[in-house]
């Protein structure tokens, strides 16, 4: 068993209030349930502010610029996040690829796009995040995600539905996650995830359950549910209010 399992009784107390798994979870022991809940908003946490990230943009100066947007990288441009404490992400560094589409034409100038100017009807993000942080669990981080952000909308006046799809892995602690989410918001997650659209599908190895948690996530109006067996013969359901994950 690992460190954490020392934390138990802490965590149990952190926690109460927070994890509402009940009538749908089977043949798991409490702390079990508390791992897993701590392991599913750690991860959607950092998924929904990369997401957010990717859709308004990074702060990023001349000097973060470490590969310039160019014909021959297909104008993506690569900068470095210098060490901060950043929303979502936690204390810590990494380093951000970034391309940007507007109207079937790539921008040249991806650090020059901001979504609140453009006059496109249709705007394609790739954003590549590469990153060492600290959960707000307090697990150190290592996340190798990629967001692509569809943003729609039938006039320059009006907003732009925005669909998001999210692919990768990381660690939170010792836990290793990966994922395949796609949803949809109105605008950035915070602005209101789209209830009944998309899915993820995860696979979480915390090597203090006794086996993998393989979950599909369903997106509801004011939460999302995780659902999914742990092994051969448990079961571990939450319903999570995006209170919990969007910071």
């Amino acid at each position: 068993m690992s460190q954490r399992l020392a934390t138990t009784a802490l965590l149990a107390v952190l926690l109460a209030g927070c994890s509402s798994s009940g009538g749908g979870t089977q043949g798991l022991a409490s702390w079990e349930i508390d791992f897993l809940w701590e392991d599913v908003t750690d991860l959607v946490t950092i998924g929904f502010q990369a997401a957010e990230n990717a859709y308004t943009g990074d702060p990023v100066q001349p000097g973060d610029v470490i590969e310039d947007a160019a014909p021959s990288n297909g104008y993506t441009v690569v900068y470095a996040l210098p060490e901060a404490d950043r929303v979502g992400l936690g204390q810590g560094s990494g380093s951000v690829a970034l391309r940007v589409v507007e109207g079937g034409v790539v921008d040249p100038d991806p650090l020059g796009f901001s979504i609140d100017t453009t006059t496109a009807l249709l705007v394609e993000i790739d954003y590549d995040l590469d990153y060492l942080g600290t959960a707000w669990t307090g697990r150190l981080t290592d996340v190798l995600f990629t967001v692509f952000v569809t943003a729609t909308r039938a006039s320059p006046a009006d907003p732009f539905d925005v669909e998001y799809n999210i692919v990768g892995d990381c660690f939170l602690g010792e836990t290793y996650c990966d994922w395949d989410a796609l949803f949809a918001a109105l605008g950035r997650p915070r602005d209101g995830i789209v209830e009944g659209f998309g899915n993820a599908i995860v696979t979480i190895d915390d090597p203090d359950i006794f086996d993998f948690y393989l979950p599909t996530f369903d997106w509801r109006v004011d939460h999302f549910r995780t659902r999914g067996p742990v092994g051969c013969c448990s079961l571990y359901e939450d319903h999570i209010p995006y209170t919990d994950v969007i910071q």
